[in-house]
């Protein structure tokens, strides 16, 4: 409403970090001519939940930045399917830790870059209206949750239950902490964020191409 329609909007919160294919020989107008070029007006992205190789909430020696501690994510958990709303991404490491025997688990499928157009609305953090399914996972969502300082944090939503469910998440974090303060998300898949090129570890994660697209 204030900045107006038809043109590129990059979304996300302050917690995340927007990354995609060749970012660092990309920049991020190349991207939008390809995601033009593909007839698209959003690109999906998945979020990854980044850890340290320490305890969750584990205080961590302030000699380098939160993104070297936190340089680790699932590899090989994540599931993917289609609803009536898009792509459906599920799993990574607070389903694997925390609801491995539930059917619930946090939605991780964003659309942070898109172009606005009459009509188009956020139907919920998660998806655009009008929905589409032909929209690629063409980049990822770094999502850093699990920090020392977000310990406080946490605790107050659960209190406050003012999150989804009565923040049932929050307080599935906070029993699994307080039974094992030791808990880590830690496991034989957990590989290193290097840089964009990590991604491709994920194996869903799609490159678009210079190349013109035929309609």
């Amino acid at each position: 409403a204030r900045y107006g329609r038809n043109r590129w909007y990059l979304y996300f919160d302050s917690d995340e970090r927007f990354v995609y294919p060749d970012l660092e020989n990309k920049p991020i107008a190349r991207l939008i001519a390809q995601v033009e070029r593909h007839q698209l007006d959003r690109l999906g992205a998945v979020m990854l939940d980044m850890y340290s190789d320490q305890a969750i909430y584990a205080k961590t020696p302030r000699t380098q930045p939160i993104t070297a501690d936190y340089c680790y994510f699932d590899s090989d958990s994540y599931e993917i399917s289609q609803s009536r709303r898009g792509t459906v991404i599920k799993g990574g490491p607070r389903k694997r830790v925390f609801s491995a025997e539930l059917d619930d688990s946090p939605l991780l499928i964003k659309y942070p870059l898109f172009f606005l157009r009459e009509g188009m609305i956020f139907e919920s953090a998660h998806y655009l209206y009008p929905f589409r399914h032909d929209i690629p996972v063409g980049s990822a969502l770094l999502h850093y949750k699990f920090l020392p300082s977000d310990l406080e944090r946490h605790l107050e939503i659960a209190r406050e239950g003012n999150f989804q469910g009565g923040s049932r998440e929050y307080k599935r974090y906070l029993a699994a902490y307080e039974a094992n303060a030791a808990i880590s998300f830690l496991y034989d898949g957990t590989v290193k964020f290097e840089n964009s090129s990590s991604l491709a570890r994920l194996g869903f994660v799609q490159t678009l191409e210079d190349s013109e697209v035929t309609p």
